[in-house]
C-alpha cells in the first residue's frame, strides 16, 4: 500500500506540473524538536521523547528549545528575508487520538507562545502518524514506521498542494525522524532541500544511551542533513549553507537571548526538592544550571563571532567594490555606514520573556504548592 501511494503522489505532482523552489515550507517535528520534555517516558520506549536537558522532571511542563520558533521561521524566510510561510507540524501522534480529543491544537497557549515576536506562524494543517506505527516488537522497529509515514506525509501534502515551494524538514534523532530525513532526500520529487536534526542522542543531559532505544541511520550520503547541538548552533550552520540570512541569524540570537532559560545559565539556582523546581522553572542539576546550558551558552558566544566576522567580511567587500569602482582608496566611513557598508544590526535590548515560555502543568503547580502539607503530614505520623 506504501508502494502504491508513493506511486499516486508522484504522478500526481507530475500531472499538476508542480516545481520546487520559489516559496519555503518548513515542517516540523513536535517533542525533542520544539519542546523538551524527554522525562515523560513509557515502559518500552520514550512516547514524547528522551531529551531532558531543559527538563528534569515529570512536573515541569512544556519547555520549548531557545529560539526554536525564530529559527523555524528564519528558515521559512530564507536568505533573501521572503514572507515566511507558515511552519507544518508533521507528529508521529497517531490521528486516531483525535477521536478522543486528543488531536495537536497550534493555536493553544503553548504553541503559541513559542512563535510570539518571531513574525512566522503555525499552519492549521497538521500530519499524524497511525496506531498500526506502534505495532511493532521493538523500539527501533516502532520508530522506523515512524519515519516512513513522516515521510510519506511530506510527499502527500506536496502532491496535494500546487504552488512552487520547496521544503526544510526538522527533527531530532530520538526516534523516527532521521529516517524521515533520509527518505525525503532520497526523492528529488519531494523538494526537500535538507533536513536539521535536534541530536538529542548526545544531550548534555544524557550520560549513557541505550542503543537499543535508537534507530541507527546511515547519513553518510547526504550532506544537507544537519546534527545540531541548540539553536545556536543550528543557526551557524542554516548561514554556512545559505538558508538564512544574516538579519535572520540576528533575530536567532535575540530571540535566544530573551529567554528565560538562557537568562538563567547566567545565574545558579538552588532548588531544594523537584517541586520547588518545576513551581518556578528551575531545572538545575548538580553543577546549579540546567544540562543545556553547557551546550547554549558557548554556542551563542560562537554565534555572534560569526555574525560580526560575518558583517566585517561584506563590508570589506563592499568596500573593496566602491574603491574599484570610484577609484577611492578611503574604505569605510567611521560610522560604518559609508560607501555602501552593511550597517550591523546591534544585539537586541535582553529582555526576559512573559514567564509562559515554560509552562507547568497543572498538575505540577498543585503538588508544588502543596509540598509543605506532604511534609507536616509524614512529620506528624513521626511524631
Amino acid at each position: 500500500m506504501r508502494t502504491i501511494a508513493a506511486i499516486v503522489c508522484f504522478l500526481m505532482a507530475s500531472v499538476c506540473g508542480q516545481t520546487c523552489g520559489t516559496r519555503r515550507i518548513v515542517m516540523s517535528d513536535n517533542d525533542d524538536t520544539i519542546f523538551c520534555q524527554g522525562s515523560v517516558q513509557r515502559a518500552d520506549g520514550n512516547l514524547a521523547g528522551i531529551d531532558e536537558q531543559w527538563t528534569l522532571n515529570l512536573l515541569s511542563g512544556f519547555v520549548a528549545y531557545p529560539g526554536i520558533g525564530q529559527f523555524l521561521t528564519e528558515l521559512s524566510r530564507g536568505p533573501n528575508d521572503a514572507t515566511p510561510e507558515p511552519v507544518i507540524l508533521n507528529s508521529a501522534r497517531p490521528r486516531e487520538l483525535c477521536t478522543l480529543s486528543l488531536c495537536i491544537d497550534t493555536t493553544d497557549e503553548k504553541f503559541t507562545d513559542v512563535m510570539a515576536g518571531t513574525g512566522g506562524s503555525w499552519s492549521s494543517t497538521v500530519l499524524y502518524g497511525q496506531a498500526a506505527d506502534q505495532a511493532c516488537p521493538s523500539t527501533t522497529c516502532r520508530y522506523e514506521n515512524l519515519g516512513e509515514t513522516k515521510a510519506r506525509n511530506q510527499a502527500e501534502f506536496r502532491a496535494n498542494n500546487t504552488g512552487e515551494y520547496d521544503y526544510i524538514w526538522v527533527g531530532d534523532n530520538g526516534q523516527g525522524d532521521v529516517k524521515a530525513a533520509v527518505d525525503m532526500l532520497s526523492s528529488a520529487d519531494s523538494c526537500v532541500k535538507a533536513a536539521f536534526i535536534n541530536d538529542v542522542v548526545n544531550s548534555p543531559a544524557r550520560d549513557d544511551v541505550d542503543s537499543d532505544d535508537i534507530l541507527a541511520v546511515d547519513t553518510s550520503a547526504y550532506s544537507n542533513i544537519y546534527f545540531y547541538r541548540n539553536t545556536a548552533h543550528a543557526a551557524m550552520m542554516a548561514k554556512d549553507n545559505n538558508f538564512i540570512s544574516l538579519a535572520g541569524m540576528r533575530r536567532i540570537l535575540d530571540a535566544i537571548r530573551r529567554t528565560k532559560q538562557y537568562q538563567d545559565c547566567s545565574t545558579t539556582c538552588s532548588c531544594a526538592c523537584p517541586f520547588c523546581c518545576s513551581a518556578d522553572g528551575c531545572q538545575a542539576d548538580d553543577s546549579g544550571v540546567a544540562p543545556g546550558c553547557k551546550t547554549l551558552q558557548p554556542d551563542v558566544v560562537a554565534a555572534e563571532a560569526q555574525y560580526a566576522n560575518l558583517v566585517a567580511n561584506a563590508n570589506n567587500n563592499q568596500g573593496s567594490t566602491t574603491s574599484t569602482t570610484t577609484g577611492s582608496t578611503t574604505g569605510l566611513s567611521a560610522g560604518g555606514g559609508g560607501n555602501g557598508a552593511v550597517t550591523p544590526i546591534p544585539p537586541a535590548v535582553v529582555t526576559p520573556l512573559p514567564p509562559q515560555v515554560v509552562i507547568p502543568s497543572d498538575g505540577a503547580i498543585a503538588l508544588s504548592c502543596m509540598w509543605p502539607l506532604f511534609v507536616l503530614a509524614l512529620a506528624t505520623l513521626l511524631l
